[in-house]
C-alpha cells in the first residue's frame, strides 16, 4: 500500500493550528504568534509530537511563496507614484539607515563576517506587516497620519525584499565583492522582472479574460496556481530566489483587472500555508538554548526596539512630522518582521548563518513581534499625553472655548457623531465635539465644526469644555468598548450629567445603564423598527397604524428596551421611556 505517513504530519499541524489560534483569538493576540507557539509545542524541542520532515519543509516553502505573491498583489505602479514621497523617500531612508546601522554593529562589535552582518541588518530592518496592519485596523487608524506613514514604510519594505532575496544566493559564493554582488543582484532582478512582466503583459491579461469568460471557478483557481508556482519555479531555475518569482507574479497580476478576484481566490490558501510556515519556524526553537540565552534575547530585543524606534523618530522629525505621531510611529514599527524568518531560513540553507545564531535571531524577532500591541498602546498614550499637554498649556483650550454653558458635548466624530453634530449645528444648538484623531480635528475645524482635540478620559479637558455646565454628553465612538469605558468614566466623575450613548445590541443596553448611561440607542432595534416602518408603508399602512405597531413592540419588550430612544418621525422629536433624574 502507498505510504501515507505524511497525512499524520499534516493532521497534527492542522489540529494544533486550529486549537492554538482559537485560544489566541480569545486572548486578543495575533494568530501569527499563536502559530509560532503551536509549532514550538509540538516540535522536537517541545513535546516531540512532530519532527521537521520534507513535508513540513515543503509546506513552509509554499507559505513563503503565497506570502510574497499576496504582497506583490498589493503593489501597483499608481499606488507607488501616489505615495512616492513617503514610500521611496521615508521608507527607503528607514531601510538603508536601519540595515546599515545594525550591519555595522554586527561587523564592528560582534565581529561577524561582512556577509552575515549584511543579512542580519537587512532582515531586522523589516517590520511585521501582518501584525502592524492588524493593530492599525483594530484601532481604526488607517486614515490617520500614523497609519498612512506606517503603511508607506511597510510598502517600501515589501519592495526591498527584491534585492535581498536576489542577493542571498550570491553571498554564499567565496571571495565575494559585496558592491559588485549587490549590483549584480539588482541587475538580475531587473532582467527577471522585465522578462516576466513582458510575458505577463502579453499573455496574462488575455488568458485570464478567456478563463473568466468560461465562468469556471476551478479553472480560474488552477490558472492562478500555475501563475504563482510557475513564476516561483522559473525564478529558482534561473538561479534567483523562488520567493522573488512569486513576488513578481503578484506584481504582474496586480496590473490586471482580475486582481481582486485572484486575491479573494488565494486568500484562504495564503492564510493556511502562511500559518503552517510560522509553525515550522516554531518547531525549530530549541528551548534549552533559549533558556540559556534568555537574558541576551531580552537585551537584544530591547536594543532592536530602541534602535528602530529611534531611527524612525529622527526620520519623522527630518520629514517635519510632529513629535507625538513620530513617537507613536517609531514604537509601532520597532519590531522585527515575518520576512526575517524567511531570510534567516534561506541564509541557513545557503550556509551563511549558523543554525544556533538563526534560532537566536528568530526568537528575538518573535519576542519583539509579541510586544507590538503593547508598544502600539504605549505610543498611543504618549501621543495623547503630548497632545494633551500642548492643549492644556497656558489654558489654550479654555481660552478658545470660554465660559460656554447649556451646550451638548459630542465625544467622537464617527459616522454617528458626525450626524449628531450636523443636526445640532443646523438647529443652531450650542455644541462641542471632542475627538482624539488630530487629523480629523484639523480637517473638520476647517469645515466649520466646533471640534477640538482631546482625551475624553482626561478630567481637566472635560472641565475645560464645560462638562459641568452642559445639558448632556453624547458618546458616539465607533468602538462599543470605548463607549462603555467613557460612559463609566464620566458617570464616576460627573454623576449628575446625562450620558447618551449607543449599543450594537439590545442586550448590551442594560450593561451601559449599569455603568451610568442615561439613555441608550440600540442599533439593531432602531434598524429593525425603521425597516418595519418602510415595509408597512410600502403596502399602504397609514402612519398612525405604523406608529401604533412600533410602539406596541416597544411596550411588549423587557426592561432593557425602556432605555431605548424612540424617535417619532411625524413629530420630529424624541420620546424617552425612562430618564435618569438629575439633581437641581
Amino acid at each position: 500500500m502507498h505510504d501515507i505517513s505524511y497525512l499524520h504530519d499534516i493532521l497534527i499541524l492542522l489540529f494544533a493550528s486550529v486549537a492554538i489560534v482559537i485560544i489566541f483569538k480569545q486572548m486578543g493576540l495575533s494568530p501569527a504568534l499563536g502559530y509560532l507557539v503551536a509549532g514550538a509545542a509540538i516540535g522536537p524541542f517541545g513535546f516531540g509530537v512532530l519532527t521537521s520532515t520534507e513535508t513540513t519543509k515543503s509546506l513552509a516553502e509554499l507559505g513563503i511563496v503565497f506570502l510574497l505573491f499576496a504582497i506583490g498583489l498589493e503593489l501597483t505602479i499608481d499606488k507607488l507614484l501616489a505615495m512616492r514621497k513617503y514610500v521611496l523617500g521615508f521608507g527607503g531612508m528607514q531601510i538603508i539607515t536601519t540595515a546599515s546601522f545594525i550591519s555595522f554593529i554586527c561587523y564592528r562589535f560582534i565581529h561577524l563576517s561582512a556577509e552575515t552582518s549584511i543579512i542580519i541588518g537587512s532582515a531586522l530592518a523589516m517590520s511585521s506587516t501582518a501584525i502592524v496592519m492588524q493593530v492599525i485596523s483594530e484601532h481604526g487608524e488607517q486614515s490617520t497620519r500614523v497609519g498612512r506613514l506606517a503603511f508607506s514604510v511597510l510598502l517600501m519594505q515589501d519592495l526591498a525584499v527584491i534585492p535581498i532575496f536576489v542577493l542571498l544566493p550570491l553571498l554564499s559564493k567565496v571571495h565575494l565583492n559585496i558592491a559588485s554582488a549587490l549590483g549584480g543582484a539588482l541587475l538580475n532582478a531587473a532582467i527577471a522582472m522585465a522578462i516576466i512582466f513582458a510575458i505577463g503583459r502579453l499573455l496574462l491579461r488575455p488568458l485570464y479574460r478567456m478563463i473568466a469568460e468560461s465562468q469556471s471557478d476551478v479553472l480560474f483557481l488552477s490558472f492562478t496556481l500555475i501563475v504563482v508556482l510557475g513564476a516561483a519555479f522559473f525564478s529558482d531555475y534561473f538561479g534567483l530566489s523562488y520567493a522573488l518569482g512569486a513576488f513578481i507574479a503578484g506584481l504582474m497580476v496586480a496590473e490586471t483587472e482580475y486582481k481582486y478576484r485572484v486575491e479573494d481566490e488565494i486568500l484562504s490558501l495564503k492564510s493556511l500555508f502562511l500559518g503552517l510556515f510560522f509553525m515550522t519556524i516554531g518547531m525549530s526553537f530549541d528551548f534549552d538554548l533559549l533558556l540559556k540565552s534568555l537574558p541576551y534575547i531580552i537585551l537584544a530585543s530591547l536594543a532592536l526596539i530602541a534602535t528602530k524606534s529611534s531611527i524612525i523618530i529622527i526620520l519623522c522629525r527630518i520629514f517635519r512630522f510632529p513629535l507625538a505621531p513620530a513617537i507613536h510611529t517609531g514604537l509601532l514599527l520597532s519590531q522585527g518582521g515575518e520576512f526575517a524568518f524567511v531570510v534567516f531560513l534561506m541564509a541557513v540553507h545557503q550556509k551563511l548563518i549558523p543554525l544556533d545564531l538563526s534560532q537566536f535571531l528568530m526568537t528575538v524577532t518573535t519576542f519583539t513581534m509579541a510586544l507590538t500591541p503593547l508598544l502600539a498602546t504605549l505610543g498611543r498614550k504618549l501621543k495623547a499625553q503630548l497632545y494633551t499637554k500642548e492643549i492644556l498649556r497656558d489654558n489654550k483650550l479654555k481660552r478658545e472655548i470660554g465660559d460656554i454653558e447649556k451646550h451638548i458635548i459630542v465625544i467622537g466624530f464617527s459616522k454617528t457623531g458626525r450626524i449628531v453634530s450636523h443636526i445640532l449645528r443646523k438647529r443652531g444648538i450650542s455644541y462641542i465635539v471632542l475627538e482624539n484623531n488630530h487629523r480629523i480635528v484639523r480637517i473638520e475645524k476647517n469645515n466649520g465644526y466646533n471640534i477640538y482635540y482631546g482625551d475624553s478620559m482626561n478630567i481637566d479637558i472635560l472641565r475645560y469644555i464645560g462638562i459641568e455646565r452642559c445639558e448632556s454628553v453624547v458618546v458616539a465612538m465607533e468602538d462599543e468598548i470605548a463607549c462603555m469605558k467613557i460612559t463609566r468614566f464620566i458617570h464616576e466623575n460627573f454623576p449628575h450629567i446625562a450620558v447618551i450613548t449607543k449599543s450594537e445590541t439590545i442586550n448590551n443596553a442594560d450593561r451601559f445603564k449599569k455603568v451610568g448611561a442615561s439613555y441608550v440607542v440600540s442599533k439593531n432595534l432602531e434598524t429593525g423598527l425603521q425597516l418595519s416602518h418602510a415595509a408597512l408603508a410600502s403596502i399602504g399602512t397609514s402612519s398612525l397604524e405604523i406608529n401604533n405597531a412600533l410602539n406596541a413592540f416597544r411596550e411588549i419588550n423587557s426592561e432593557v428596551v425602556k432605555d431605548i430612544v424612540m424617535f417619532d418621525e411625524n413629530a420630529g422629536s424624541g420620546e424617552i421611556f425612562e430618564k435618569k433624574e438629575r439633581p437641581s
